[in-house]
């Protein structure tokens, strides 16, 4: 096992799968790679601070994080798909006033949900901030909500008697 480690971390240093920085996905972990050796690479779990240590033979269950970050943004069936893209434009001009984010766009409707359409945010940040910049993403959404007077919807029953 010790030979097929030290075959694998050179062939992260030369190929280049990922470097120092870099934020990974290993299993249920993701973290920002803080080393690379022959052996094993470390990393630091963005949730909880926690460093892993992977053995480097265990490379193909390791993906590179993207900088992209898919948010939906519900909205009421009453609320006119016109109405809604205009909200999503103050959205997205708000958005892009947090600080971490590299650009916003809308992506169009997302999901025909039961008690709401969602509407396709794409935000592009660093993927080692990213929790942060959700939750200040989120608030600028309900924000923007706000601003063009729509509420965010949620479920209910609707009872009908005869």
């Amino acid at each position: 096992d010790w030979l097929k480690d030290i075959i694998r971390g050179s062939s992260i240093l030369s190929d280049n799968y990922f470097s120092v920085g870099d934020v990974v996905m290993y299993k249920e972990y993701e973290g920002k790679v803080i080393s690379l050796g022959l052996k094993t690479t470390k990393i630091e779990e963005l949730k909880t601070g926690n460093i892993i240590s992977i053995a480097n033979r265990n490379i193909d269950e390791i993906q590179v994080v993207s900088e992209n970050v898919y948010l939906r943004v519900p909205m009421p069936y009453e609320v006119t798909v016109e109405d809604a893209e205009e909200a999503m434009n103050v959205i997205i001009s708000k958005a892009k006033t947090v600080k971490g984010v590299k650009d916003c766009s809308y992506k169009g409707v997302a999901e025909l949900a039961d008690s709401s359409i969602k509407y396709m945010l794409l935000v592009k940040c660093n993927p080692a901030k990213k929790l942060q910049i959700i939750r200040n993403v989120n608030r600028e959404i309900l924000l923007g909500l706000k601003e063009c007077n729509i509420q965010v919807p949620y479920n209910q029953i609707d009872v009908h008697n005869k």
